[in-house]
């Protein structure tokens, strides 16, 4: 094959939902994709790093095709995709080019028979990828994943004095260093039930702010 898949990392010490990824300030999480590099021959996944949907240098000039899927995916589940989908992109490598046009390098299909053939392979990728799910927990807000194992103490006036989540407990006098044991504590056991929380430590910064 002319193609070679980069595989994401996976194991203990890897992010489990690698392609999970929301920037400040922002509503929702950006996407995730496949990529193949027709001047490389690159297979990868990565995020969608610009916002609003722009679109790569790369991916305008046709030196790089791209194709959605579930950002909730595990590594391993992505790893996996690649490689089934590896015989067709290693196709579609195979009736393209990189040629440069007077002002850019541009992508291209080396003749008319093989723009009808790499249009189906596009179709094919685009159905698989489309469908491409996860069996894992997924991704979860902290705020959501702790909401009920969360509670608070009140004073009779209903002033809060402390959060418990678990078997955890927050004051006012909980230092950084505790906030982030309790984060830690939160990111490890979520993700025995293959689940990553998202935000925990910042979440816990929210409550304390509350006391």
């Amino acid at each position: 094959m002319n193609t070679t898949v980069h595989y994401l990392e996976t194991g203990d010490d890897a992010p489990l939902h690698p392609l999970f990824h929301q920037y400040e300030g922002q509503n929702t999480p950006q996407g995730a994709h496949i990529a193949l590099r027709l001047d490389t021959g690159k297979i990868y996944a990565d995020i969608d790093y610009n916002i609003g949907g722009g679109i790569d240098t790369d991916v305008w000039h046709g030196r790089e095709l791209n194709w959605t899927i579930n950002r909730n995916m595990t590594a391993a589940e992505i790893n996996t995709l690649m490689d089934d989908l590896h015989p067709l992109f290693d196709k579609i490598h195979s009736l393209m080019t990189v040629e440069w046009d007077g002002s850019n390098h541009r992508g291209r299909y080396i003749d008319t028979n093989a723009s009808a053939k790499g249009a189906e392979l596009q179709e094919k990728i685009h159905a698989i990828t489309e469908a491409s799910d996860t069996k894992s927990g997924g991704v979860w807000y902290a705020e959501n994943w702790l909401e009920n194992t969360t509670d608070s103490q009140e004073d009779d006036d209903g002033f809060i004095l402390a959060w418990t989540i678990g078997d955890h407990t927050i004051t006012k006098a909980t230092t950084r260093d505790e906030l982030e044991a309790i984060a830690q504590a939160i990111y490890e056991e979520a993700r025995t039930e293959n689940v990553t929380v998202y935000r925990a430590y910042e979440h816990l910064e929210y409550l304390q702010g509350q006391i």
